[in-house]
């Protein structure tokens, strides 16, 4: 195998569906946990991941990535940044790691119950990835804001955060709790890898990462743009979920998944209060890529969704 390319043998690999023997299908993968929503693992099984990675290949790279990280950080670690910031720019620090970094240690789950329960066999290999990599980015943000604390508690906040009854904690706690913890692996594909995780984290990291190379700190800048590459990775899992659930007669249900974790405060007054995203097929087989517009009418690039979805605003028909 290792004499291979890898597009000789993926396919081969990742397809680990079986028909069981001891126990029923619907006993192994419950439709609580998984969301199949009647769809027939058949169809399930035509999922084809955007993204395509081995174990070794992971391995590699992400050793690459943590000798970056933590190399730029032991090499600026006596630079005066932190003396140096505006104290606005330490307060987005110190922001940042408390809404993040126990969020992304509580991603794991969502992510292992994709791995466990979801339907398609590329779904849980990715997801399996997908696992790894929260438990890699919980691990940084908690340790790169440890060194400030002796200069100022309250970069404690990363640890504390979310077990405290600060509102804003409070609020983002019982978010991912419903987003991590009370879905099935369906849904967690679209609403966490497709909805928020391409829709927003991806583009705050990139913005964060931009920001923080503006104001100095090269230190976070670097690893918040080794995270990010991670969270490109698995944010594709929920695209070609979102595609077997719309071929299959489930688009009210893909819109109604899309729609949920997208906050869409303000926007266009003709789309008021229609949802803010609208899922629609392209005419054409154009191989361009598919954009995604909110309703003020601002876009981005939908990579997990290349050339087969666009968002529409149905207010205005904007893409």
């Amino acid at each position: 195998m290792a004499l291979l390319d890898r597009a000789e043998w993926y396919n081969i690999a990742r397809t680990t569906n079986w028909t069981p023997s001891y126990v029923a299908e619907d006993e192994l993968f419950p439709d609580l946990m998984s969301g199949a929503k009647g769809i027939p693992a058949a169809n399930w099984e035509t999922y084809d991941e955007p993204y395509k990675t081995s174990y070794p290949e992971y391995v590699r790279i992400q050793r690459e990535k943590d000798a970056g990280a933590y190399s730029v950080k032991a090499a600026l670690e006596r630079s005066s940044m932190f003396e140096n910031a505006d104290p606005g720019w330490l307060s987005i620090l110190k922001a940042h790691y408390g809404a993040i970094a126990l969020g992304e240690y509580a991603a794991m789950s969502a992510e292992a119950r994709m791995c466990r329960f979801g339907r398609a066999p590329g779904m849980r290999n990715m997801a399996t990835f997908g696992m790894m990599d929260e438990n890699r980015h919980a691990q940084l943000q908690l340790y790169f804001p440890h060194e400030h604390c002796p200069k100022d508690r309250q970069f404690d906040w990363a640890h504390k955060a979310y077990h405290s009854n600060e509102w804003g904690a409070v609020a983002a706690r019982h978010t991912f709790d419903d987003l991590f913890m009370a879905r099935s692996a369906t849904d967690i594909a679209v609403m966490l890898t497709f909805a928020f995780e391409t829709g927003f984290t991806n583009m705050q990291f990139l913005g964060l990462a931009s920001d923080a190379a503006e104001t100095g700190d090269f230190t976070f800048a670097s690893l918040i743009s080794s995270i990010q590459t991670d969270e490109s990775r698995h944010a594709q899992i929920g695209g070609p979920a979102l595609q077997i659930l719309i071929a299959n007669g489930q688009k009210a249900e893909a819109q109604k998944l899309v729609d949920v974790p997208s906050p869409a405060p303000g926007g266009c007054s003709r789309c008021s209060p229609a949802p803010p995203w609208t899922i629609a097929r392209r005419s054409s087989t154009a191989s361009s890529p598919s954009r995604s517009s909110c309703r003020s009418g601002s876009s981005a690039s939908s990579s997990a969704a290349s050339s087969i979805w666009v968002s529409t605003c149905p207010g205005t028909g904007t893409r």
